[in-house]
């Protein structure tokens, strides 16, 4: 709400979309970060203590999480360009009445 009412204020597109992707950015970039890190520590401990013989050649070794890391963080971007843009766009349509009144 605050966003549609600087937008009616005159505060322009290019600075609007920017005042989205900083807050969005920072709340995904939290949220994935936490999200791998979660994923790393739980497949470590998985693989520690899934493996029936540990003291046995070859030691176990986790599955590299590379891939699934980086597309998570390609998601993660893509979702927010797509939410803030879709932000923008509901901060330009809104009308004033029904902003005064919520």
């Amino acid at each position: 709400m605050a966003h549609a009412l600087l937008a009616r204020m005159g505060l322009r597109s290019r600075a609007l979309l920017a005042t989205h992707l900083v807050e969005l950015a920072i709340l995904a970039g939290i949220a994935t970060i936490v999200g791998i890190a979660g994923g790393w520590l739980i497949l470590r401990l998985a693989t520690q203590r899934l493996d029936p013989f540990p003291l046995l050649s070859p030691l176990p070794q986790p599955a590299s999480l590379q891939i699934v890391g980086l597309s998570t963080a390609g998601v993660a971007v893509l979702g927010v360009v797509l939410v803030a843009l879709y932000a923008v766009r509901s901060a330009r349509r809104a009308k004033v009445k029904e902003l005064l009144r919520a």
